[in-house]
C-alpha cells in the first residue's frame, strides 16, 4: 500500500459499520460526512489507479411509492494479487436509477484504462 493511501485510510480501516450507522441514524455531523467523503474518494482513486479494473452492474430492488423499482449497483474492483501486484485489493460502489451509459462514463473519469469487457472507445 502506498504511503499516501495509508495516510488517508489509516484510522478509517475497519470503521465502515460504525460510520454507516452514524449516517443512517442521523447522528453524524458535517465533519464526519466530510471525512467519509474524503475516504471514499481515496478508495475510488486507489481502485481507478490500477492497471486492471474489473466492472459489473447488478440490479437492486428500490422501494418507490407503492411499488418496487429496479436500480443499478455499479461495482469496480482492483485486485492485482494474481499478477504479483504490490497494492491491496479494493472495491468501490456507485448507485444509479437506470443502466444508462452516462453513469459508467461519470464513474470512470480519470481511470487509467477501460475496465474488463468494455471496449476502449477512444478514437485515434
Amino acid at each position: 500500500m502506498s504511503q499516501r493511501l495509508r495516510q488517508k485510510l489509516g484510522p478509517w480501516r475497519g470503521t465502515v459499520p460504525s460510520l454507516s450507522e452514524n449516517i443512517t441514524n442521523g447522528n453524524s455531523n458535517l465533519a464526519q460526512q466530510r471525512n467519509a467523503r474524503l475516504r471514499i474518494d481515496a478508495i475510488r482513486d486507489h481502485v481507478f489507479a490500477a492497471e486492471r479494473v474489473h466492472a459489473d452492474d447488478t440490479t437492486v430492488p428500490v422501494l418507490a411509492k407503492g411499488k418496487t423499482r429496479v436500480g443499478r449497483l455499479w461495482t469496480y474492483v482492483r485486485d492485482d494479487r494474481p499478477f504479483a501486484g504490490p497494492d491491496p485489493p479494493a472495491a468501490v460502489f456507485f448507485y444509479s436509477r437506470d443502466r444508462g451509459g452516462e453513469h459508467p462514463e461519470q464513474h470512470l473519469v480519470g481511470c487509467a484504462g477501460p475496465p474488463d469487457g468494455v471496449p476502449d472507445t477512444e478514437e485515434p
